[in-house]
Order: structure tokens, then C-alpha cells, then sequence
């Protein structure tokens, strides 16, 4: 009888002991998502504050480059590496630098594959290097010290040439043929661009050295017109 009468003493608080759970349960149900949303907004806009003080730091780097200097640095690295296959221009430098020094040119053959700009990827062989090789082979005529200045000459121009697989012989008395194989190269554009989670690319001392050396390298006859490319204060995050 006494535990009867207990249990009729917590009857009275035994219902609205049950709906409080029940209310809690369901608001638990509820709220969970809400909650998840709100902590993966914060964590988003964490993220893209920390991608804005990136940029912020990029603009301001970029903000201190000088865009003349900017522009002409670009415009002689596009002359040494075109982004695009310039065999045209290719040929007529070798053409103008046979002419100079005086020496016949004979065949030249060149197998230029794709000549879109998106074919100018990388090749197994040049490793993580985003640059393709074009070859040409041609053949010249002329007195020997022509021809060697012929060569010097090729080596000394822009674009940038590689000499490769360079046979003599003597055609007649005092007049050599030359047999050459000739390397020039190609620089892809990267596939991405103002990428916020990678560093800006700064030029530093070794970069700031071979853009000296270019500057002792001639430009041909045979130069092409150079694409127009944004520098100094354009905004690369908006192309």
C-alpha cells in the first residue's frame, strides 16, 4: 500500500516529465541541422577570409611592381618563348640570319603538329617543365667561316634556338655544306590563373639574371607581332 501510494505521489509529475522529453527530442531533431549549417557557414567564411587576405597581399605586391618595367620583361620573354608555335616567324628568322651572314639555305623542314596554343604541353621528356619542342632540320651551303658565323648567329637570336646534330661537309673547293637540326620551344600557358591558395610567383635573383643575359639576344627580321598581355594594375582575378 505504501509503495501504491508513492507511485500515485509521482503520477501527478510523470507527464509533464514526458512531453518535456519528448519536446526536447523533437527540438534536438530540429535544431541539429540548423546547427551543422551554422558551424559549416562559419568554417565557409572563415575560409574565404582567410582566401581575401591573400589576395589583399597580392594586390598589394602587385601594386608595387612598375608596369613599363613590367611590360618590357614580359614582352622579351615572349619574343625568347612564344605561347604560341610561330612557325612562320621561326622560318623567316632562319631565313633573315642566312642572309646576313651570306650563306645559302637549302631545305628546311619543320613538323609543327597542332599549331593551337593548347598543344603546347609538356612532353615526358621535358619532365615538370611546361615548354615543347619544334624541330626543324635544314641544310646551307657556303665558305666555312660562313657557315660558322651562320651558327653562332642562330644561337645568339630570339626566339631561342638549340643546335642540334650539326654535320660538315665539302661540297667543292672552298664551299662546305652544313646539315643542322634545330630546336625551338614553345612556353604553354598554365591552365589556371590568380590561383588564392598558391603564392604569387616573384622574380627573383636567377630569373633576374636570365633576363639580362636575353637582353644580349638579338631580335630578327623574322620577329613576329607580340600578343598584348595585361600588366602592372589590371586585375588578373577578373578575366
Amino acid at each position: 500500500m505504501k509503495t501504491k501510494s508513492s507511485l500515485q505521489k509521482y503520477q501527478v509529475y510523470l507527464a509533464p516529465l514526458l512531453v518535456g522529453l519528448l519536446i526536447v527530442a523533437t527540438a534536438s531533431a530540429f535544431l541539429k541541422p540548423k546547427v551543422a549549417l551554422i558551424l559549416a557557414s562559419g568554417s565557409e567564411l572563415s575560409q574565404k577570409k582567410q582566401a581575401l587576405a591573400r589576395l589583399t597581399q597580392k594586390v598589394a605586391a602587385l601594386q608595387g611592381l612598375d608596369p613599363q618595367t613590367l611590360n618590357t620583361k614580359t614582352q622579351l620573354a615572349l619574343k625568347a618563348l612564344p605561347v604560341e608555335k610561330e612557325v612562320p616567324w621561326l622560318i623567316r628568322t632562319v631565313k633573315a640570319v642566312a642572309e646576313e651572314t651570306g650563306v645559302v639555305l637549302g631545305e628546311l623542314n619543320v613538323d609543327p603538329g597542332e599549331l593551337a596554343s593548347a598543344s603546347a604541353k609538356p612532353s615526358q621528356a621535358e619532365g615538370k617543365s611546361n615548354l615543347t619542342v619544334l624541330e626543324f632540320d635544314l641544310n646551307a651551303e657556303g665558305a666555312l667561316e660562313l657557315l660558322v658565323d651562320f651558327l653562332a648567329r642562330l644561337e645568339a637570336v630570339l626566339p631561342l634556338m638549340k643546335l642540334t646534330d650539326v654535320a660538315f661537309g665539302q661540297a667543292s673547293e672552298g664551299v662546305f655544306q652544313l646539315s643542322l637540326g634545330l630546336e625551338t620551344f614553345v612556353m604553354g600557358l598554365p591552365p589556371t590563373m590568380a590561383v588564392t591558395d598558391q603564392p604569387l610567383a616573384i622574380i627573383g635573383q636567377e630569373e633576374e639574371d636570365a633576363y639580362q643575359e636575353l637582353v644580349s639576344f638579338k631580335p630578327t627580321l623574322g620577329e613576329a607581332v607580340m600578343p598584348s598581355m595585361p600588366v602592372g594594375k589590371e586585375d588578373l582575378f577578373n578575366l
